[in-house]
């Protein structure tokens, strides 16, 4: 009976409640309550730490970065190797290498991938030709990329300083090299097409290309100050003038030099001489004729014009070894600013071997 009691009561107890009018009063209440004594000292609006990051340009680039993650890897392959009136190519050239751009850390590196895009500009054009493919519409196209890249590339180099001064000497000598080897290789595929048409697209593109380097050269040369670098009494021409000039060390505490074991650039905590940055500029220029000696000494099942432009690469491996050995000569007479002309040379010259038998490799054989 008790125990019986005792549940009853428990069961009254669960089912006490306030009525509707019990409710609204306790609702008022607390209403005033909030009003009177808020504990919301500040009531302005608490902006998370991620709203301006959220909101920022680099958001965007990594959200672009995670589409490209996640769409079809295929596409995009397939996009990087298209060619001027592929479906693909818009994407190419209208989407990737923008975000490319946008992504690249500092103004020399963006120099460089102007450099390399006007590269591949020109590879596209010399692939076409291979393939038959090459036409008046193409090559409009990739004219006026060519414009583009090379004029993006000016604005870029001529706003640099003098603190990466040597970096921005080897840029522009790379993409001289670039030029000076598709120039050459244009004018082989010329010679050895049979169609009337392509001859005069390929005409056409070397029109284009064979103005811009004056336009480089010429803006290199104006923001060089006329001042004797060289122990020489020979003064150099204008055009190996400002490259060597370029190649003046920086009076900074911190220079961007050449790495010597690489091609890669380093920052050095101190200020290197001008025997440093001869010494590395020799060597890694050493390093890159040797490992092009290695590769295109292997590379001998070419034929017709394959076979031509290889036999470009040699030669201009060749020049690049003697204007080393000038370079060195030069150095040991005391004829610094002369030693100095030679080895930017050296460069060049190697790197239009390197960029030359990178054609050789990827156009289609005759």
């Amino acid at each position: 009976m008790e125990m019986n009691e005792f549940k009853k009561g428990i069961k009254d107890i669960k089912q006490i409640g306030l009525t509707l009018d019990e409710k609204e009063r306790i609702l008022a209440n607390l209403n005033v309550h909030i009003n009177e004594k808020s504990l919301i000292v500040n009531k302005e609006k608490i902006v998370s730490p991620w709203t301006n990051f959220l909101f920022s340009r680099a958001s965007y680039a990594i959200v672009a970065v995670l589409v490209l993650g996640i769409s079809s890897v295929n596409i995009f392959s397939g996009a990087a190797n298209s060619l001027p009136g592929d479906k693909l190519y818009s994407l190419k050239v209208d989407f990737i290498e923008p975000l490319q751009y946008t992504l690249a850390v500092g103004d020399v590196s963006r120099a460089q991938l102007q450099s390399e895009n006007l590269n591949q500009r020109l590879l596209e054009v010399e692939k076409l030709e291979s393939e038959g493919r090459l036409t008046n519409e193409s090559q409009v196209i990739v004219g006026d990329l060519i414009k583009k890249h090379t004029d993006s590339f000016n604005t870029i180099v001529s706003k640099e300083t003098n603190t990466n001064a040597i970096v921005v000497e080897d840029t522009k000598v790379d993409f001289e090299a670039k030029i000076n080897a598709h120039t050459r290789i244009l004018e082989i595929l010329e010679n050895n097409s049979k169609s009337e048409s392509s001859k005069e697209n390929i005409n056409k593109i070397k029109k284009v290309i064979a103005k811009e380097p004056v336009q480089v050269a010429s803006a290199m040369f104006a923001t060089t100050e006329a001042e004797d670098v060289s122990s020489s009494t020979k003064t150099p021409e204008p055009a190996t003038f400002m490259v060597m000039k370029a190649s003046k060390v920086n009076t900074k505490e911190d220079v961007v030099i050449m790495d010597v074991n690489s091609e890669n650039v380093v920052v050095s905590s101190s200020t290197p001489t001008q025997n440093d940055v001869f010494e590395i500029k020799k060597k890694t220029t050493e390093k890159m004729i040797e490992n092009l000696k290695k590769v295109i000494n292997k590379t001998n099942n070419s034929k017709n014009t394959r076979k031509d432009i290889l036999e470009y690469s040699k030669e201009a491996l060749h020049e690049a070894e003697q204007h080393l050995i000038n370079a060195e000569e030069n150095e040991k007479n005391g004829n610094r600013g002369e030693a100095l002309i030679d080895l930017t040379n050296s460069r060049r010259s190697a790197k239009e071997a390197d960029t030359s038998f990178e054609a050789s490799v990827k156009i289609k054989e005759d």
